[in-house]
């Protein structure tokens, strides 16, 4: 969970270990929980959204990992508001 209280999920991969991470986002919610994404798209469509997926190929530390991921949540969500679905 990021400091804003939006949940991501984070994954440890490949070799050398590298870190992933992934969330669906829309314009009413955020959420890393796949099975809420399907019932989104089946009953509320306004929910249903985009699945953002992020390599990190570095190590940096979970604060500054933390503070990228709530911007780039912010960001989209920007874009997501000012497009006409």
């Amino acid at each position: 969970m990021l400091g804003d209280g939006k949940t991501v999920r984070f994954l440890h991969v490949g070799e050398p270990e590298q870190t992933a991470s992934y969330w669906f986002q829309s314009r009413a919610s955020v959420t890393a929980e796949y099975s809420a994404q399907i019932l989104n798209a089946l009953f509320e469509p306004e929910k249903n959204g985009v699945m953002v997926s992020i390599l990190l190929d570095d190590n940096s530390t979970q604060d500054v990992v933390a503070k990228l991921l709530a911007l780039m949540q912010n960001s989209l969500g920007l874009q997501i508001s000012s497009v006409n679905l």
